[in-house]
């Protein structure tokens, strides 16, 4: 028990100082009181009853020794406490209850104290004796009171005073005294009620037969479990001779102890004591063990309110942040794969773009008109007027071509997720036109003459040759050869003005053609140098706006991994205050564990930390 005593001690000792922060100062004391008086091991047993039921006999029996005076006609009038001591030695405690006046008196002395009226023992209430019986070393405190059914009520007061600060209780009778209802009172107003732990003990069994002592214990079971409501198998009761074991604690006849029946005494007091002893650490156990509970309960409930780190959400985050910062890295740095490729799609978008465009350029100048002017259409009087519209249809068509190129090219560069669809495609619409201007209608006569001296000269050929064979033809025949030749010269002359009217057209119109198609290029590298522009500077807005979420993100991130690192510290902090406090709880429920099951038909002892100990 001690070494159960010394772990419970333990325990409390390490949750003292929590009991102390919650004001718990009272009932620690009063614990803290009872473990040391267990740790003594001392158990105060009280014999009580009516005067002259062999009280002070059993004890003597009992202890082998005598020790209580003992009178058949002087009762005892004050209490004695006998507990072990080294030496034999008695203190007498006289005067107020309240303020005692205490006294060391010879042994021989101690019937001048103890037996006869107030006057008698000069007003002595209380008989502290210690004595070096082996009986009393374990602990063991025997407490004679004075009769209850006198005349005195000083002595019922004295009983009433220390049996509620007994521990067990032996309540005597008398063999030969039937039950009287002051004694049944006394049992259930008295002991039953505040005793822990309470036997009825019948003495003085050597006065009757066996038979008859049966009958009186019977008797007195029904009688006691009747008054107090209970079965009658549930009351503990011996019978016993004191005289018989006083007898054989002189001669050692072991016959006498055996009648006696001491050795049921000794053997009920030892399992009352076990029991006793054994509720008493559990009533501080239990008390421990609810304190333990209701520090552990709190830190529980915290803990269970702590909120998992959000593991996704640091994983996403962290996520987010590494593609910023590669966005960055890709956007910030020109040698990036990013730049690099971006640069390159630029330049390859242009050179299409400009190659087609020179491409259309050379087919527009060479065959494009070269067509159109072989078209009847253009040899008329307004065939300049219908050459432009042609002209114009082709370069509006071209325009719109490069146009749509150019657009369907940015738009795959502003769709890069990259740019988050801040970049906006915005090419300007180009039209360039030729003019048809006013043609030269007069041709001068010497260009004429000079266009029709082919006819003319073939004119005079035919009338040489037929002058040759008429040998000098009329004139007739000459002028018939002169006109086939004028005839032959006005041929040759409509021919040069269609070839001089498309000459004209083609002059008109080949360098109006060249300049439209430079201008178009012109707009095409326009074009590009506004796209890249803005390309440029949407770059840098992103690159601002990218950097700014990677703030965010950063702090975000770290907001959740101080929380994350907050909340596992407190949990930490919670388990590690926790885990020794449920293992000093498993410890605490593991003590004194009964394999037995010992019960009592009586109130176990508990230990009331609002008490007041004595």
């Amino acid at each position: 028990m001690k070494n159960i005593a010394d772990r419970l001690d333990a325990i409390l000792q390490y949750i003292a100082p929590e009991l102390k922060r919650k004001g718990k100062e009272n009932a620690l004391s009063n614990v803290q009181y009872s473990l040391d008086l267990a740790k003594k091991g001392e158990v105060k047993v009280l014999i009580c009853g009516e005067f002259k039921r062999g009280k002070s006999s059993f004890i003597n029996a009992l202890l082998g020794e005598k020790v209580c005076p003992v009178d058949d006609d002087i009762c005892t009038s004050a209490v004695s406490i006998i507990k072990y001591g080294p030496e034999p030695k008695i203190v007498r405690s006289y005067g107020d209850l309240s303020h005692p006046v205490n006294e060391e008196i010879p042994f021989d002395q101690i019937s001048n104290y103890s037996v006869g009226t107030t006057e008698d023992i000069s007003n002595t209430f209380l008989l502290s004796i210690e004595l070096p019986n082996e009986k009393l070393k374990n602990g063991l405190i025997l407490i004679d009171t004075p009769g209850v059914g006198g005349l005195d009520p000083r002595h019922v007061l004295l009983t009433n005073y220390f049996l509620s600060q007994t521990d067990i209780t032996f309540f005597m009778t008398d063999i030969n005294e039937p039950l009287t209802n002051t004694e049944l009172n006394f049992y259930k107003n008295k002991i039953y009620r505040y005793s822990k732990l309470s036997a009825i003990i019948v003495n003085k069994t050597d006065m009757k037969l066996q038979p008859d002592v049966t009958k009186v214990v019977e008797d007195t079971k029904i009688k006691i479990a009747n008054e107090i409501g209970i079965h009658k198998d549930n009351i503990r009761i011996i019978s016993v001779s004191s005289s018989l074991k006083n007898t054989y604690n002189r001669c050692k006849v072991e016959k006498k102890l055996i009648e006696s029946n001491f050795q049921s005494v000794e053997k009920l007091l030892e399992e009352l004591i076990l029991n006793f002893k054994k509720q008493y650490f559990l009533s501080i156990r239990d008390f421990i063990a609810k304190e333990l509970t209701s520090l552990i309960e709190p830190l529980s409930v915290q803990l269970t309110q702590i909120k998992t780190p959000d593991k996704a959400k640091i994983e996403e985050l962290q996520q987010k942040g590494l593609k910023v910062n590669n966005q960055l890295n890709e956007l910030n740095n020109p040698s990036s794969e990013f730049n690099i490729s971006l640069l390159k799609q630029i330049a390859d978008i242009r050179e299409q773009v400009i190659n087609h465009l020179t491409e259309q350029s050379i087919i527009f100048s060479n065959d494009g008109l070269a067509k159109l002017l072989l078209n009847p259409l253009a040899a008329g009087v307004n065939g300049h007027i219908w050459v432009a519209e042609q002209l114009n249809l082709a370069l509006e068509s071209l325009g719109a071509e490069i146009i749509l190129k150019m657009k369907n090219s940015f738009t795959k560069i502003t769709t890069l997720p990259i740019l988050n669809d801040n970049l906006q495609v915005d090419v300007k619409d180009f039209s360039y036109r030729v003019h048809a201007e006013q043609l030269q209608q007069d041709t001068p006569l010497h260009r004429l003459a000079v266009s029709a001296m082919p006819g003319m000269g073939v004119g005079f050929a035919v009338n040489t040759i037929l002058g040759f064979f008429t040998g000098g033809a009329t004139w007739v025949v000459q002028a018939l050869a002169i006109s086939a030749g004028v005839a032959t010269a006005i041929g040759t002359s409509n021919d040069a003005l269609t070839r001089e009217h498309i000459n004209q057209i083609k002059t008109m119109f080949s360098p109006q053609i060249n300049v439209a198609i430079t201008q178009m290029r012109t707009s095409v590298e326009t074009s590009f140098t506004d796209f890249s522009t803005e390309l440029r500077s949407v770059l840098g807005k992103r690159v601002k706006e990218i950097q700014v979420e990677n703030i965010s993100l950063v702090s975000a991130l770290k907001e959740q991994l101080e929380n994350a690192k907050l909340c596992m510290n407190k949990k930490n902090e919670l388990e590690q205050a926790i885990k020794p406090l449920k293992d000093q709880l498993k410890m605490v429920n593991i003590l004194l564990t009964d394999p037995l099951h010992t019960t009592s038909s009586e109130t176990s002892p508990k230990f009331d930390s609002d008490a007041t100990q004595f």
